[in-house]
């Protein structure tokens, strides 16, 4: 079992790369979405404040 992992000493770090680089497109793709909608609910919590 050992030698099977001694052949690839990089492949567990490009694996967690690729994972993470996955997942920020993820969020990238999920803001560019929600953004402009989270920004409306924002600005509508400030105003709400601004105005008590």
């Amino acid at each position: 079992m050992n030698r099977y992992r001694k052949g690839k000493p990089g492949q567990g770090l490009v694996e967690y790369t690729l994972i993470l680089v996955l997942a920020l497109v993820i969020a990238v793709i999920v803001l560019v979405l929600l953004g402009p909608s989270l920004g409306d609910a924002f600005s509508s919590i400030l105003n709400t404040l601004e105005s008590t």
